[in-house]
């Protein structure tokens, strides 16, 4: 039965992410895509699980890493817009605000894909709609306080000739 729950799970946010996609009519040929969560903030419950805080009052209070974002930006000013989470898709409206009042400029897209491995399937879709994305996301989560990082999605970006990823190592220089 537990197998059977995962599986539907799996194939629920496959056709959410399928829908979500939908959306997307690329403006131009480029594409720039950042992560939230210990990329565009720092997001204590990653790093510990006794926070008992309901998430939304969370959300609201994180701050903004401005730096990260507007040095990109400013190299890439046509670039389309994304912002992709690993942030449960329910938080969506909460998350939606908090980037509109930070970003009051720009216009973007948010998808919320509730586990970073699901962030394949969008990367995946979106480099055939674009000729050059430029990602930048930690893809880590913490272990006993420990940051561990998403090996495998960090070798398939790398490999990816139409994604330039920019992780961990870029990130933290703006910190």
């Amino acid at each position: 039965m537990h197998r059977l729950k995962n599986y539907l799970k799996r194939m629920l946010n496959l056709i959410r992410i399928k829908i979500d996609l939908r959306k997307i009519k690329p403006k131009n040929d480029f594409l720039i895509i950042f992560d939230i969560d210990d990329t565009l903030c720092e997001n204590p419950l990653h790093q510990n699980k006794e926070i008992k805080e309901e998430l939304i009052n969370i959300y609201k209070r994180l701050r903004f890493n401005e730096n990260i974002f507007y040095n990109l930006k400013k190299r890439y000013l046509k670039h389309d817009l994304i912002f992709l989470s690993a942030r449960n898709p329910r938080y969506k409206r909460i998350t939606h605000k908090w980037l509109e009042g930070n970003l009051p400029q720009n216009k973007f897209n948010l998808f919320l894909c509730g586990h970073a491995k699901n962030k394949l399937a969008y990367l995946s879709d979106l480099k055939d709609k674009y000729m050059r994305i430029i990602y930048v996301d930690d893809l880590s989560y913490f272990v006993d306080g420990q940051r561990c990082f998403y090996k495998d999605i960090i070798q398939y970006c790398e490999n990816e000739e139409k994604i330039e990823y920019l992780g961990w190592s870029y990130i933290s220089k703006y910190r």
